[in-house]
């Protein structure tokens, strides 16, 4: 009985609509998110729906085809999600231009006014943010260490 009694307080699953460039990581994050370590393939088809918990909320993510063929199409999903994240492969320097369109364009919808909407700066593995200060010289040494750590790891 307390079984079945505590499942009426189970939230409902929040639907998530991930949208993004092709190979912004999509696909990686909602695999990593849902435990899978198989490895990834990219996703061709339209949309690819996963089911996925954090803590006890359930989510179910939508992942969008980025390519551009399908990206006219993630208009017509939004007003069924609760919440949109768009990713973004912040080390692909050519495609920020197109992914800042992008972000623009959707940010203009007026379905999205209601909706949370997170951006994700993707594939920011070799990125550190270091409090420093020029006048007492605190944290320049342990900035240019992690520069010369981070270095090394590469050439390994």
């Amino acid at each position: 009985m307390g079984a079945t009694f505590s499942q009426l307080w189970v939230p409902s699953p929040i639907t998530v609509g991930l949208i993004g460039l092709r190979s912004a990581g999509k696909t990686t994050i909602v695999h990593k998110l849902s435990g899978n370590s198989d490895p990834v393939m990219p996703s061709i088809e339209t949309v690819e729906i996963t089911p996925v918990f954090q803590g006890t909320q359930q989510f179910k993510l939508f992942d969008y085809a980025g390519n551009p063929h399908w990206r006219p199409c993630w208009r017509s999903f939004m007003s069924r999600l609760q919440a949109v994240v768009c990713v973004i492969d912040s080390t692909d320097r050519d495609a920020l231009q197109e992914a800042k369109m992008e972000l623009v364009g959707l940010l203009k919808e007026d379905m999205l006014e209601q909706q949370p909407f997170l951006v994700l700066a993707n594939k920011q593995d070799d990125l550190r943010v270091q409090s420093t200060s020029a006048l007492t010289g605190e944290g320049l040494g342990a900035g240019l260490e992690w520069v010369r750590d981070v270095l090394r790891e590469h050439r390994n």
